[in-house]
């Protein structure tokens, strides 16, 4: 009797709505699409109707109290009751949210004054609910996080976590390890500052108390036009799809600047500058391709239009490498139009992609020590890429240079200036990659020497020597890969 009322109980309130991969992602709203509310920490009231005249007070009282959300995964009052009896009744599938005031198509206005964090979970929306930042206020939020929730827009706020408040990314939809996917959300025009300053924090410190960027996690997500500063990791793409980060400035960072996995991947015209030493005996990427065990094969990844400047002053970074893929399988990748400058040797290298195309871009080190290169190996299991394309680019070395040319690896070798220890890159030149095509290439001084490379465009050319502003690698790009019109 008790499982047969229970039943009934949990059928009672409920809706037939599934969670499932959107079918499409979602269009902006339009800026005078459905209602707009406002919450006003330092003058509003919690008994307020969200209306200017009578505005909220706390955004996380707006939450809890239900008043967000076409639908919700919050627990109807029949499973609470059963919930008390076998806590996996509290488990609920979405249900049409009776409480709620602000849905999908409706804005809410933060006014100006610290608003702590702002987290939705189990919230779902047929069109997105803007919350952003009301014209001219600066709101601050201590933290973003959004999980299994959809559709939402997160504007114009400033994100400021306090020292000493914790670990972790600042803006995440992956709060936790076993937080489940969430869809359309996206974050834009976002100022994130993590607590202290990476400059004056010695590495070991910094890697203990460092916060990191913004992270994102499930489908149809986007970090667009955002400033992200003073971080450990800027921003990353967990195993995620039909997800963008673009046109973002990522500056004072420890560890990596852009870490991807997924599958229909943009990561385009973002600015990634000026790198720390990151302690705790990390390497630094500036955007990496980054797998876990047991991933599947990731498909259809674009890397297009970045700006990566180790420095832009006074030299700090020591091991900054380039756009790298060096573990899992992947396929259907473009590396394109990006302008990289590491303190190190990696520039581009990918390792046992399939399909994959390396062109226009520009790379380029700091001088005679540590000469950066273009590179696509066999995986760290023996898998050979296959399909790959190096096409007009301009940089110091092309390791794919020591097949099919009679060059001498050990020659190559030394001449990009490894040193002894190099044993591992030894190892790799000296085994024949297959499956790699170098097309129209510049190779530029000082580098190896490739004058008598017919594959190569003669004579090499020289490199920008000393610090390289962000408009000075613009221009650079500009010349070999010129923007469309319009």
């Amino acid at each position: 009797m008790l499982v047969a009322a229970g039943a009934g109980l949990l059928a009672w309130g409920e809706d037939a709505a599934a969670e499932e991969r959107p079918a499409r992602c979602f269009a902006q709203n339009s800026a005078n699409a459905g209602k707009a509310f406002y919450i006003d920490p330092q003058g509003g009231s919690d008994d307020g109707d969200g209306s200017l005249d009578r505005p909220w007070k706390s955004f996380s009282k707006v939450v809890s109290r239900g008043l967000i959300g076409d639908r919700t995964l919050a627990p109807s009052l029949p499973r609470r009751i059963l919930g008390r009896i076998n806590p996996r009744w509290l488990h609920s599938s979405p249900r049409r949210n009776g409480d709620a005031v602000v849905h999908g198509g409706d804005r809410i206005y933060l006014m100006g004054g610290e608003h702590g964090e702002l987290a939705i979970f189990g919230l779902l929306n047929d069109a997105p609910i803007t919350i952003t930042a009301l014209p001219g206020a600066n709101a601050v939020a201590s933290a973003i996080s959004a999980g299994r929730s959809r559709n939402f827009v997160f504007s114009d706020i400033i994100v400021a976590p306090d020292p000493g408040s914790g670990s972790g990314f600042v803006v995440t939809t992956r709060r936790s390890p076993d937080v489940p996917r969430s869809a359309n959300i996206r974050f834009a025009r976002l100022t994130i500052r993590g607590p202290g300053n990476s400059a004056q924090t010695s590495p070991e410190t910094w890697a203990r108390q460092g916060r990191d960027g913004a992270q994102l996690f499930g489908d149809c997500l986007a970090l667009e036009d955002s400033t992200i500063t003073n971080v450990r990791f800027g921003a990353g793409i967990y195993q995620s799809d039909r997800t963008t980060i673009a046109r973002n400035t990522i500056k004072d960072f420890a560890i990596d600047g852009i870490d991807f996995s997924g599958n229909d991947l943009v990561i385009a015209d973002n600015v990634i500058t000026d790198h720390w030493q990151p302690g705790a005996g990390l390497h630094s990427d500036c955007i990496q391709g980054q797998v876990s065990a047991r991933d599947p094969i990731y498909r259809r990844i674009r890397v297009t239009g970045n700006v990566c400047l180790s420095d832009t002053g006074t030299r700090h970074s020591r091991d900054l490498q380039g756009i790298n893929i060096f573990d899992g399988h992947w396929q259907d990748v473009t590396v394109s139009c990006n302008f990289v400058r590491p303190s190190i040797y990696h520039g581009i290298t990918l390792m046992g992609v399939d399909r994959a195309r390396i062109a226009t871009n520009v790379v380029q080190g700091w001088g005679p020590d540590k000469t950066p290169w273009i590179a696509v190996f066999a995986s760290k299991e023996g898998r050979q890429p296959t399909d790959v394309l190096i096409r007009r680019n301009q940089a110091n070395a092309y390791l794919n240079a020591a097949d099919g040319a009679g060059v001498d690896p050990d020659r190559l070798i030394n001449s990009i200036r490894l040193g002894p220890d190099a044993a591992f890159f030894r190892q790799y030149l000296r085994q024949a990659v297959r499956g790699v095509t170098l097309e129209d290439n510049a190779w530029m001084l000082p580098g190896p020497d490739l004058s008598q490379d017919e594959r190569f465009a003669q004579p090499g050319l020289p490199a920008r020597q000393g610090p390289i502003t962000v408009e000075q690698a613009r221009a650079s790009l500009a010349q070999i890969c010129p923007r469309p019109p319009g």
